[in-house]
């Protein structure tokens, strides 16, 4: 590695971006690590700076939402990893933020070990599926004893080398059809005549 990573962490709450900062600096001392809690500010700083490994932000912000600002960095670095994280999720942003590549996603709250094994899936992607796979209200075997950020048990999703969101698209998804086969689509339900009054 020629320089010392450079992480740009974005949220507008103070206390959440403080500790995410302070747990990236304890995991990755050679890293830079700068701290915004405007994100237009943060928006600056990512056009200006000559490297940024990793893009961290909340979604709600005021002026600029996190996804704005991911879309407005990638202008400039189109692969651009990022974790994106939001307390108001919906299938909607989970859908939005799937088409983005190399980004992943965390419902807040979340574990400071949730959170650092987010970075090091978007900094250093592996190829496909790479294990186990642990989701809130599976039993997993955890009890870890990992910090939360946050009052309610985290979406643990930090066994997976793929976005926990990427199974569940790839799983939903027909087989292809075989070579040459045509096949019909279906038709849906059966619909019901209407009886006319006589």
């Amino acid at each position: 590695m020629s320089a010392a990573e450079h992480f740009v962490v974005v949220d507008d709450e103070e206390d959440l971006l403080q500790a995410l900062v302070s747990a990236l600096r304890r995991s990755r001392p050679a890293a830079e690590v700068r701290a915004f809690a405007d994100p237009v500010q943060a928006a600056a700083h990512l056009e200006a700076a000559s490297r940024v490994d990793a893009l961290v932000t909340d979604i709600r912000m005021p002026k600029i939402d996190g996804i704005d600002l991911l879309i407005r960095a990638r202008r400039r670095r189109h692969r651009l990893p990022a974790v994106i994280m939001t307390a108001f999720s919906s299938p909607a942003v989970v859908s939005q933020v799937a088409s983005f590549g190399t980004v992943e996603y965390l419902d807040k709250p979340f574990s400071v070990s949730t959170f650092l094994a987010a970075i090091d899936r978007v900094v250093t992607p592996s190829a496909g599926f790479a294990g186990a796979l642990a989701i809130e209200g599976l039993p997993d075997g955890g009890g870890d004893g990992a910090v939360e950020i946050g009052a309610r048990d985290p979406r643990r999703v930090d066994e997976v080398a793929l976005p926990w969101w990427a199974i569940f698209t790839t799983a939903a998804r027909p087989p292809p059809a075989a070579a040459g086969s045509a096949s019909p689509p279906h038709p849906g339900p059966p619909r019901k005549r209407r009886s006319r009054p006589r």
